[in-house]
């Protein structure tokens, strides 16, 4: 059995279509995963200059450039992504508006809490001096 979505009745007709069904439970489907911040499988279906396409349960996905985890050799022949699978983690998913924004960046590096990040002591307090150093740390979404 196949869902159809009603589109339009006149008098005795109704117009179904099965592919608004299909696009709706695919847009449910990415709304859910989203909720659940788990990682999807998502393949490269296009390359443009801010970013690539992705398709994800068959809907189109977009990931900026800057939300890309590559070695620095895959950066040069961006071309040869096409086509390949992409661990991406969900950004925005807006069905209403028929947007949705992924981070293979966010899959590829945990996300960090802010206070992982940084540990300022309880005693710290303006106008105090304290001896110590000061590391710089790769930054995380």
């Amino acid at each position: 059995m196949r869902e159809a979505l009603v589109v339009g009745v006149a008098g005795s007709q109704v117009n179904v279509s099965v592919a608004r069904a299909q696009r709706a439970l695919a847009w449910r489907r990415v709304e859910s995963l989203h909720r659940a911040d788990v990682s999807y499988n998502a393949t490269v279906i296009a390359l443009a200059d801010a970013g690539a396409t992705v398709e994800v349960e068959r809907l189109p996905g977009f990931v900026p450039w800057s939300h890309w985890q590559l070695p620095e050799a895959a950066w040069a022949d961006r071309k040869a992504l096409l086509g390949s699978r992409l661990p991406v983690k969900f950004l925005e998913v807006d069905a209403g508006r028929n947007r949705m924004v992924v981070s293979h960046r966010r899959r590829a590096v945990p996300q960090m809490r802010i206070a992982d990040r940084c540990s300022i002591p309880t005693s710290a307090r303006g106008g105090t001096c304290s001896d110590g150093s000061a590391a710089s740390q790769p930054h995380s979404l």
